[in-house]
């Protein structure tokens, strides 16, 4: 047994209550947040603000409830804030926020988070921690298992000032048995029968890559040509005091919020900022399969790679890097350079759902470094 779960396999979890959900049975609304192959919490209507200086914040504990870690911390250095009617998180400043959801976990069992492709976009540091759980983005069986599981997650905005509201969906849960996770033979084998990457010819078809890079995951490559895109290769964050409400889609104009990159063989980034990216590849996700992009690869650029990594089944299109550079100096972007890889996950079964324009997807089909969902699209230049 070796596997993600499937849309209908994290439905079934929510009727028999292994996921609780607040309404206590799946509605609509919950509907919507069961992915392909991943489940979506939403938020708390309260936040506490935590200053994490001078020690008085410790991470995860096997044996503590982020509660109590919470309460532990001097009571100068937390706040407790209601977020009914909408908060805002600024840079600088960390936050602990409670998801709605528990989980339970058996013998065998992992649960990943990741932050949902939007707030990625948007280059949040976000965390998950779990009750009696030592890691972060991680809950494991190992140290709880059979009882019902919190969590929270670490809210650190760096790019931008943020506005959450109650029932907000930052990040994306997904449930693992066993070692999903195929080796670089089987994926290879895979995109032989039914490709994988894809490249698009001068006329903007696609047509499968012949013969891909495959070397513990699947390669990525930079594209700064930006020859499908209009041009346009890549988008700079500003410095700006103006927070994003991230409940306002399709609202803000993207020049008030980015620096847009034009066509060039070559980019210099800078320590610290923040950019969007994508790859030369297009990614043709099978129904069956899912994949991760690794935040961190010491093939390329040094520092992280993306801020929100899961791709569920069925996804096709360019992928987008959410780009901090972490170099010492001034580092110089070339077009065609390795920059991350994927991983490649199986699910248990076809899922009855896939990722598209039929179930909201806001992403499917996607060219160039595309914009979270709160942005007006780049207009052609």
């Amino acid at each position: 047994m070796n596997y993600c779960l499937a849309s209908q396999d994290i439905r079934d979890r929510i009727k028999r209550g292994i996921i609780t959900v607040p309404q206590g049975k799946i509605t609509k609304e919950i509907e919507s947040r069961i992915q392909p192959a991943s489940f979506e919490p939403s938020i708390g209507d309260y936040i506490w603000e935590i200053d994490m200086s001078f020690g008085s914040f410790g991470a995860p504990s096997a044996k503590k409830t982020i509660q109590q870690i919470i309460h532990d911390a001097p009571s100068n250095r937390r706040v407790r804030h209601s977020i009914k009617g909408g908060f805002e998180i600024k840079r600088g400043h960390s936050y602990l926020v409670p998801l709605n959801e528990t989980i339970l976990l058996r013998k065998g069992e992992v649960v990943g988070s990741s932050p949902k492709s939007s707030t990625g976009r948007l280059f949040p540091k976000l965390r998950l921690m779990a009750d009696y759980n030592p890691c972060f983005d991680e809950v494991h069986a190992h140290y709880k298992s059979e009882k019902p599981i919190s969590m929270w997650l670490l809210l650190e905005p760096q790019a931008f000032d943020l506005i959450i509201h109650p029932n907000l969906i930052l990040n994306q849960l997904r449930f693992y048995v066993g070692d999903p996770i195929l080796s670089d033979a089987q994926v290879r084998k895979i995109h032989q029968k039914t490709p994988l990457i894809l490249a698009r010819t001068f006329y903007g078809d696609l047509k499968p890559v012949s013969d891909p890079v495959i070397y513990e995951g699947i390669q990525l490559h930079l594209d700064l040509l930006g020859e499908h895109s209009n041009g346009i290769v890549g988008l700079r964050a500003r410095n700006v005091a103006t927070p994003i409400d991230m409940e306002k889609l399709d609202h803000y104009d993207i020049d008030q919020f980015f620096d847009v990159l034009t066509g060039t063989e070559q980019l210099v980034v800078r320590r610290g900022e923040f950019y969007l990216f994508f790859s030369k590849e297009v990614l043709s996700t099978p129904k069956t399969l899912n994949f991760e992009l690794k935040d961190h690869s010491h093939i390329g650029l040094q520092g992280p790679l993306h801020f929100a990594g899961f791709i569920d089944n069925g996804f096709v299109g360019d992928l987008v890097f959410e780009v901090r550079s972490d170099e010492l100096h001034d580092f110089v972007l070339r077009d065609g350079m390795p920059l991350s890889r994927l991983t490649t996950y199986k699910t248990r079964t076809t899922p009855d759902k896939v990722y598209g324009g039929s179930i909201g997807s806001n992403y499917q089909g996607q060219i160039g470094a595309r914009a979270a969902k709160y942005f007006k699209k780049i207009q052609s230049r």
